[in-house]
This record gives C-alpha cells, structure tokens and sequence, in this order.
C-alpha cells in the first residue's frame, strides 16, 4: 500500500477568503506571483515559506507587504535579513488580516495594526500559513504531533507493506 494524499493548505478563515479564491487569493506564491506584475501585495505568515514567498513575489511586484502575527519573523536568519533590508518588502508583525474585499477579484485587504483597523489597497494575497497533512483517515501507521506520517529512507511506515510519499510524510521539502 502507497499512500500519496498530499497536503492542503491552511486557511486564515476571515471573511472573504473563500470568496476570492483563485481571484486574487492565493496559497502558492511560485506559482501566481508572475500574475501579480506592478502591483501591490501581501504576503501572510511569518515563517520560512511566507519569507520565501515575499522575496519570490517582490521579483514581480511593485509593492510586498509581508505580515505576521508575531512579534518578529521566525526561521533562517539569512531569509529574515533578507526580507527585513530588501527595497520593497515591508515587513509588519503583530498583525492580524481580518478580512479580504472585492466584488469579483481581491481589491482590498483589512487588517489590525497597532490597535486600529487598516483598510488598505491590494490586487493579490499570498497565505503561507502550513500544511495539513491528509491523513486523518488512516489511524494504524506512526504520525508525527503535526500529524505527518512517519517514514524512513525508503518510505517505509512502520507498519510492513505500507509506504508514504509525498507532503502527507513528514519530509523536510514540501512540494517536492
């Protein structure tokens, strides 16, 4: 048995997230970011795939604003010095998004901001939030507390026959 589930993505679950997905609402920098080309957007998270995704998007963009709820950017150094000196990343922490707008596309971004709401312009948004693994349908193989499937070298479980692959193993490098 081969279990390949993959992973989805974590929502921040706020008012028209949903909504504008896939119009303007984002989970994969790499992927959109080149849709994105002069114009403004916000990267959200504060660990190494959001730092990854502002420095990716700001290749493209002519504005990134990268917010995290945090107090400070937490992951590699060399990221976090990246992002926190780079022209047009602006990096914001204790910040929390409250809601997206727009009719039919992403057009505004709300958020808190030092005690007050912020309604600010925005043509895209990245989430880069984590992982969920899809695994909790199988409940005989080892997880990790993140509920990843546990495998060695060969992709083996610790269960005989059984092997997993892919983003739903706990594998360093997502979306291999």
């Amino acid at each position: 048995v081969l279990i390949t589930t993959g992973a989805t993505h974590r929502s921040l679950n706020v008012p028209g997230e949903k909504e504008l997905s896939g119009n303007g609402v984002t989970y994969c920098a790499t992927c959109d970011a080149p849709l994105f080309k002069d114009k403004i957007v916000y990267v959200i998270g504060g660990g190494n795939s959001a730092m990854d995704a502002a420095l990716f998007a700001a290749k493209y963009s002519k504005e990134v604003h990268l917010m995290t709820v945090n107090e400070e950017l937490n992951g590699d150094i060399i990221l976090k010095k990246s992002c926190l000196t780079h022209k047009i990343v602006k990096v914001h922490t204790k910040v929390k998004v409250l809601r997206f707008e727009g009719k039919t596309k992403l057009e505004r971004i709300a958020y808190e901001e030092g005690g007050k709401e912020i309604v600010a312009p925005a043509d895209g948004a990245f989430i880069e939030i984590g992982l969920t693994p899809i695994s909790g349908f199988i409940n005989f193989v080892e997880k990790n507390d993140k509920q990843e499937i546990i495998v060695d070298k060969r992709n083996a479980t610790n269960v005989e026959g059984v092997f997993a692959a892919g983003d739903v193993t706990d594998v360093t490098e997502k979306q291999i």
